[in-house]
């Protein structure tokens, strides 16, 4: 993780010509797409190892996706390098906002080093992801 920020360490679909870095980026216009198929999962650093607090607390995750269901929010207190040890924060049932327009999502996220966001189910077969960001 460079320079302290969100990096985002697996994705369940790839394709190269929508890579998950793409979430990270700030304009919208840019964003990662599923290739299809349920669950997808989306496994991202949010905070660096710490004797004293890792990771974030009391913090909001900001989402801009198209097509996206059903979501859970899990996360993970971990120290190793790729956690294992998940608890389930929130599931939410997103509104359809069909077209081109993004839905926007905004979730309450515990202290935490790692968060993975689960898609459940889609309102499209390929859902896409424009924005996610930690504050």
């Amino acid at each position: 993780m460079s320079g302290g920020g969100p990096s985002i360490l697996l994705t369940t679909s790839l394709d190269p010509a929508y890579p998950e870095e793409n979430m990270l980026d700030p304009n919208e216009k840019t964003f990662w797409l599923s290739t299809g198929m349920f669950p997808q999962e989306i496994l991202m650093q949010i905070g660096g190892h710490s004797n004293a607090m890792a990771g974030i607390g009391g913090s909001i995750v900001r989402i801009a996706s198209t097509g996206i269901r059903e979501l859970r929010l899990e996360v993970s207190k971990d120290e190793t390098e790729y956690p294992v040890n998940f608890a389930t924060q929130d599931t939410l049932r997103l509104d359809n906002t069909a077209g081109s327009r993004l839905q926007h999502t905004e979730l309450q996220v515990p202290q935490a080093r790692f968060l993975k966001l689960v898609i459940l189910s889609g309102y499209s077969e390929f859902p896409s992801v424009h924005k996610l960001e930690v504050s």
